[in-house]
């Protein structure tokens, strides 16, 4: 088993959808609940009094559990490894392991982040059983991956039904760039923008059709360093 911890549940459907739909990954969050509901809580309450504020996906790849974890803001990556030995313990008794754990955020959230690792890989170290915690920090925000690779569609989309879109993109994006130019939350604008004609219902659909816009895993790898470094640490 391998968990992910990641900020808010945005980023969760970013990381998931990339995992289905050019990991070949499946979603067996169904048969969790069906099969295993108290999992699902077990995770959720790394956050203690506010385990609403977490939400939970359990995938499969390659025949491991990959399970994604968001806790609602970048304080919270401290308050989820301080319970991680408690969460570790107790899945043991289960006989259910977890081998790797990584943590992923903005760069403002780095700060939080780090220091989570250290307490997660201080407490961890009191146990037999070697797990491996480790940190993806995207160079800015997630916002900025998502746009990579939207840029990145123009290069390896030859699909004729995207191209109308690409323009309507490129050409609203322009005006958002000259218009807001000042603005330090340019990021923001540029994703809602993207939200609008990619996937204009829910972040699942935007997500979902980015993905499927890549015929190959390598093509999403060479355009963004943190799916490359996700990519990696899946495999290891």
């Amino acid at each position: 088993m391998k968990l992910v911890i990641l900020e808010g549940p945005v980023d969760l459907q970013f990381f998931k959808w990339f995992v289905l739909k050019q990991l070949n990954g499946q979603d067996i969050f169904k048969k969790i609940l069906k099969e295993n509901k108290e999992l699902i809580s077990m995770f959720k309450n790394l956050l203690g009094k506010n385990p609403e504020m977490a939400r939970v996906d359990f995938l499969s790849l390659s025949d491991e559990v990959l399970v994604l974890l968001s806790v609602g803001g970048k304080d919270n990556f401290e308050k989820v490894a301080e319970g991680i030995r408690g969460l570790v313990d107790a899945l043991s008794k289960r006989e259910q392991n977890i081998r790797s754990i990584v943590f992923v955020g903005d760069k403002d959230a780095e700060h939080n982040i780090l220091k989570a690792k250290n307490i997660a890989e201080e407490n961890l170290s009191k146990i037999k059983m070697k797990i491996n915690v480790c940190s993806i920090i995207c160079n800015d925000y997630l916002e900025d991956v998502v746009l990579e690779l939207v840029e990145s569609i123009k290069t390896f989309a030859e699909k004729a039904h995207i191209q109308k879109d690409l323009k309507v993109l490129e050409n609203l994006l322009k005006i958002v760039e000259e218009t807001y130019s000042d603005d330090d939350r340019m990021y923001k604008r540029k994703l809602s923008i993207v939200h609008a004609i990619l996937g204009p219902g829910c972040y699942r659909e935007l997500f979902e059709n980015l993905f499927k816009l890549f015929d190959d895993p390598d093509q999403i790898v060479q355009s963004s360093d943190v799916l490359n470094a996700f990519s990696r640490l899946l495999k290891e």
